[in-house]
C-alpha cells in the first residue's frame, strides 16, 4: 500500500522518496488515566484542525502526514505539550490563501443576496396587486397571509441587514 501525505497540496509519497517519514493521525488513549484521555483527545482535535480535512473513521488509520509538516521533522511525544511539534505547523496547504478574494466573494454574496430580496419584494408587491383585483370573499381569506408574510419578512430583513452591516463591517476592518 502506497503511503501519501493527508495535507493539502503535498504529494509527498512514501514510494517515490524513501527516506521521508509518515505519521499517523494520533487516537485517543482512553484506557490509561483521565488526564492522559484528555490530553490525546486535545491533541487529535488539534490534528484535524491543523490539516483541516474530512476523515472518515475507516481511513483513519490509514491517513498520514509526513515530516515535512513539522519542525523537527516529527511529532512530539504525547506528554510533551509544550512542543510546537505537537501538531503539524508547516505547509499545511492553506496558509497561502489569497484573503481578498475571499472578501470580494463575501461582497459579491452581499450583492447577490440584496438582488434576491428585492425581486421577493417586487414579486410581493405584484401579489397584493393582484389580490386587490379578485372578488371581495376572497380578498379577506387572501390579505391576512400576505400581511402575515409581509410582517415576517420584514422582521426577516432587517434581521438580515443588521447581521449584513456586522459582517460588512468584519470585512472592512484592517487586521
Amino acid at each position: 500500500m502506497v503511503n501519501f501525505c493527508a495535507v493539502i497540496g503535498c504529494s509527498n509519497r512514501a514510494d517515490g522518496d524513501r527516506n521521508k517519514s509518515f505519521f499517523r493521525l494520533p487516537f485517543v488513549i482512553a484506557y490509561q488515566e483521565p488526564s492522559t484521555e484528555k490530553l490525546s483527545s486535545r491533541r487529535q482535535r488539534e490534528w484535524f484542525a491543523a490539516i483541516k480535512r474530512n476523515i472518515k473513521k475507516s481511513n483513519y488509520s490509514f491517513t498520514q502526514v509526513c515530516l515535512d509538516h513539522f519542525i523537527t521533522g516529527s511529532p512530539s511525544t504525547l506528554y510533551d505539550s509544550e512542543n510546537p511539534d505537537l501538531v503539524p505547523t508547516l505547509h499545511l496547504g492553506y496558509d497561502e490563501v489569497d484573503t481578498t478574494c475571499s472578501m470580494q466573494q463575501a461582497l459579491c454574496c452581499f450583492r447577490a443576496q440584496d438582488r434576491a430580496h428585492s425581486k421577493h419584494r417586487r414579486l410581493d408587491h405584484d401579489a397584493e396587486a393582484d389580490v386587490d383585483h379578485n372578488d371581495t370573499s376572497t380578498t379577506t381569506i387572501s390579505l391576512e397571509s400576505p400581511r402575515a408574510a409581509r410582517n415576517v419578512r420584514e422582521l426577516l430583513m432587517s434581521d438580515l441587514k443588521q447581521h449584513r452591516l456586522q459582517i460588512r463591517k468584519l470585512i472592512m476592518t484592517p487586521l
